[in-house]
């Protein structure tokens, strides 16, 4: 009996504290949850959740945290997608230089720049490329121009496929099947759905390569016409 009456004790205490409208916690009468102090007199979300401060969320012990959404973030006035968004412009990080994201999966990537790690100390068996070995294989490889299919769009209405499938039309690269046999450095295969990837990045060096190459080439050849002429 004693621990029935404490019980029920404890429980008022608790609704008290999370329906004060000084608590931290507070429960609206909508099912809403308010966490920190509100800057308004009502709940300023439609969504179930509001949370004014810093927020920490960590699986530990644990193998990972997922979080998904089945539906819009926010369907009012300002986005109609899934978004995460700083205040203010350059406001935000994702990751840090020792706490790195392992991939990232997107449709569109827009940055005003764009820096790939690759620094000297951080890198071992360094070998040099051949001019001539680059421009054999830059002369193996065939360039397209292509429209993406929707085999990548599962699970998206018909309306938002539309304005991807227009997004991605007249588009200009490799396939990445016939790169991997002249570059298998450049491409990847994702171990969850078997598509292949291709690191554009990595072409760079082995053009610039190439281009000196051609460019020896030239020389030599300017070289011979200019002793021809003066013979």
């Amino acid at each position: 009996m004693k621990r029935l009456i404490h019980l029920n004790l404890v429980t008022a205490t608790v609704i008290f504290a999370i329906s004060s409208s000084k608590a931290q916690i507070k429960v609206f009468n909508t099912d809403q949850v308010q966490v920190g102090a509100l800057w308004w007199p009502t709940f300023p979300s439609s969504k179930q959740l509001f949370i004014n401060g810093g927020l920490e969320v960590r699986e530990y012990p644990g193998t990972g945290m997922f979080i998904q959404n089945y539906h819009n973030l926010y369907n009012g006035t300002w986005y109609d997608d899934p978004s995460i968004v700083s205040h203010f412009n350059y406001g935000g990080w994702v990751g840090t230089p020792g706490q790195a994201m392992f991939a990232v999966y997107t449709n569109f990537l827009y940055a005003a720049g764009v820096q790939i790690t690759s620094d000297e100390r951080l890198k071992t068996n360094i070998k040099t490329i051949t001019s001539k070995d680059a421009l054999e294989k830059i002369k193996l490889i065939k360039s397209y121009t292509y429209d993406y299919n929707d085999a990548m769009l599962i699970n998206i209405e018909e309306k938002k496929k539309e304005a991807l499938l227009k997004g991605g039309k007249n588009q200009i690269g490799f396939m990445a099947q016939e790169l991997a046999q002249i570059l298998p450095e450049a491409v990847k295969v994702d171990e969850k759905n078997g598509t292949y990837s291709v690191n554009y990045i990595m072409l760079i060096p082995v053009l610039v390569e190439a281009v000196k190459e051609q460019q020896t080439k030239i020389a030599e050849l300017e070289q011979k016409i200019t002793e021809l002429k003066q013979k």
